[in-house]
């Protein structure tokens, strides 16, 4: 069966996606892990395997006096700061490269999405469960693996050949409102470099003509009108 070409996608269809989309989401997000457990337990998974550098020595036997007591206290605590600074590193590194993918929503949102890789570089962390770039605060911040979100790819996408210039800037729209359902949480300039990502990625060259700002703008408006 051909699918729906997504330009003839009704206000109810948009509606039901939506809502589909976010509901498995959410339930992906609950059995998440916060983002400050992760790290915790990566950064104790980094200590008891040994973490580059250690000074412990764990070949000591018998009983140690007050003084050697206090040493190895103090050296087991500076690998464990080395080991939650490793832990942060890495878990930076897997979620910009993809081997990690984080959960959360905006500040000013009940809608929970995945965060994209791009955001995670140069961000503000907050490791409690916080990230923040450009203005916008991504809060209540959970990590999973990229296969918990296989059930989360759009159910009615075009092949690239069957796409117009047109389609794919609707199609890009369509994709980013469903983390801003209104369009309304980010600057437009923001949400042009995200439609540009998509229209790349179905094929065409989004620096061409037909990809101006003015078109941006034209297929916003519209798609505010339908779900009006």
């Amino acid at each position: 069966m051909r699918k729906k070409p997504i330009a003839n996608l009704t206000k109810d269809d948009l509606k039901a996606a939506a809502s589909a989309h976010a509901a498995t989401l959410a339930r992906i997000w609950a059995d998440a892990t916060p983002l400050a457990k992760f790290v915790k337990d990566r950064a104790e998974r980094l200590c008891r395997e040994g973490t580059p550098g250690s000074r412990t020595d764990t070949r000591r036997v018998g009983n140690p006096s007050t003084k050697e007591q206090l040493v190895l206290y103090m050296q087991g605590q500076t690998d464990l700061m080395a080991a939650w600074g490793r832990a942060k590193t890495d878990t930076i590194n897997d979620l910009i490269a993809g081997r990690l993918v984080g959960l959360g929503r905006p500040s000013d949102s009940y809608s929970f999405d995945r965060i994209d890789p791009s955001v995670w570089i140069g961000a503000e962390v907050d490791w409690a469960g916080t990230v923040s770039r450009d203005g916008t605060k991504i809060i209540e911040v959970r990590i999973v693996l990229p296969s918990a979100l296989s059930a989360v790819q759009p159910n009615s996408q075009l092949e690239p050949e069957e796409l117009t210039k047109v389609d794919a800037i609707r199609a890009a729209i369509i994709e980013y409102a469903k983390a801003d359902p209104f369009l309304r949480q980010s600057l437009p300039s923001k949400r042009y470099r995200a439609y540009k990502s998509y229209i790349s990625s179905k094929g065409f060259d989004p620096n061409k003509r037909g990809f101006s700002d003015k078109s941006f703008q034209k297929y916003e408006l519209e798609f505010k009108r339908k779900i009006k």
